[in-house]
């Protein structure tokens, strides 16, 4: 499962798994935590070290699409974001 880390917060112990670079990587891990018994696993999406709600960052995808794509945006060449998920 690859990296675990604890952190116990007023008697409650929240167990963190290593960063996944898609959406698809997270929910496999996620059931996998599922099936060994961790019935309430969730993701959970984490921007500058604060954690935010997928709204939120759906949200922050859209503005730096829409600044990236704007003719005023200073670029070294093309880049593509492709989220997936």
């Amino acid at each position: 499962m690859g990296k675990v880390e604890a952190l116990n917060i007023e008697g409650t112990t929240y167990y963190f798994l290593s960063e996944f670079f898609t959406m698809n990587e997270a929910e496999a891990m996620r059931k996998k935590v599922v099936q060994r018994g961790i019935k309430d696993a969730y993701i959970a999406f984490y921007y500058n070290d604060e954690n935010v709600k997928i709204q939120e960052l759906v949200s922050l995808l859209r503005s730096l699409i829409a600044e990236l794509a704007s003719p005023f945006h200073k670029s070294n060449g093309p880049c593509e974001l492709r989220p997936d998920f």
